[in-house]
């Protein structure tokens, strides 16, 4: 890895979402969040973050955020969603994501759905099975 950045966000988990145990690691808290040590790239060929909440939305589950470094510049993204973010850290980077996530959250939740198509109202069906109200 680049950056020590990146090696102590590899893999976050909330201890309800994915117990230590299941992967015999020990799991370091921090604030909401708790994160497994550096793993090696056996386990995963991307870096990855989880994130269990996103403004004042508490998620129902974790989100997995696939993380690249490049130039400077940390990316993560989110496939399902289709979301993503950038920074000049780690933590703009998930931040960014975060901020673009409650957008598109809200732009689905202030349109009608009557005026929505078939995709719209599948992707605020999504969006409404993972938020916590």
């Amino acid at each position: 890895m680049q950056n020590k950045d990146i090696q102590n966000y590899e893999l976050q988990l909330l201890k309800q979402s994915c117990p230590s145990s299941m992967f015999k690691l020990p799991l370091q808290s921090s604030s909401s969040v708790s994160q497994f040590p550096y793993l090696s790239n056996k386990i995963a060929y991307r870096d990855i973050c989880i994130i269990t909440n996103i403004g004042k939305y508490s998620l129902n589950r974790y989100l997995l955020l696939e993380v690249d470094y490049e130039d400077g510049i940390f990316f993560v993204e989110n496939r399902e969603f289709n979301l993503w973010g950038e920074g000049a850290s780690l933590n703009q980077a998930i931040n960014s994501f975060k901020d673009f996530f409650l957008y598109d959250l809200k732009s689905y939740l202030n349109t009608p759905e009557k005026k929505m198509d078939y995709f719209a109202r599948q992707k605020l069906k999504k969006y409404k099975s993972i938020i916590i109200t």
